[in-house]
């Protein structure tokens, strides 16, 4: 296995983790969109095996940014650069019963080059057996995001929503946050 700057890191604290379907699987899960009681989107992304682990990156995305990446507007490379706090979980699930699953805690900028996908690799419909359950979860997710967005601002700017002008504000920030990260992604 790769060596990689970690800090260890319970296996328990990612919470109670269930399944909501596979994003890529190519005879066995490479890419899988997993759910727990304290993040709602983990990626699980497969990087590497020996003969005693599996080895999985694992990282929280938005739910606007997984869409993103279902609907092709990023790749999958440019989907773990908007990895919320940059932060990632190496973790090493054993082959046998016997072993123990390890668990650590890095930064993106600690990840070895051959984990991370080409850079244009994209996502693929035909890859993903649980396209319908995975799109009806983030759909979800997605709607949830605007509505706490949409009661922020019209916390922070009263004036704006009295006017009907906040759906008009709230699209120029977004228009605003996409052109930065784009700028962020050619440095």
């Amino acid at each position: 296995m790769k060596g990689i700057e970690k800090a260890p890191f319970k296996y328990s604290a990612l919470g109670n983790l269930s399944k909501v379907g596979d994003l890529v699987y190519f005879l066995d899960p490479m890419l899988t969109l997993i759910r727990s009681d304290i993040y709602p989107i983990l990626i699980f992304d497969w990087s590497e095996s020996d003969i005693d682990y599996e080895r999985w990156i694992v990282y929280e995305v938005s739910a606007t940014n997984l869409n993103n990446y279902l609907d092709r507007h990023f790749t999958h490379l440019e989907l773990i650069h908007h990895i919320k706090d940059k932060t990632i979980y190496v973790v090493d699930y054993p082959r046998s019963d016997a072993g123990t699953v390890n668990c650590f805690k890095t930064e993106t900028k600690f990840i070895p080059k051959e984990y991370l996908p080409k850079l244009h690799v994209e996502h693929d419909d035909d890859e993903c057996p649980d396209i319908e359950e995975i799109r009806a979860y983030i759909n979800n997710l997605v709607k949830e995001e605007k509505e706490k967005r949409i009661q922020l601002w019209q916390r922070k700017f009263p004036a704006l929503s009295e006017a009907g002008k906040l759906e008009i504000a709230i699209h120029a920030g977004d228009i605003i946050n996409k052109q930065s990260r784009l700028l962020q992604l050619e440095i």
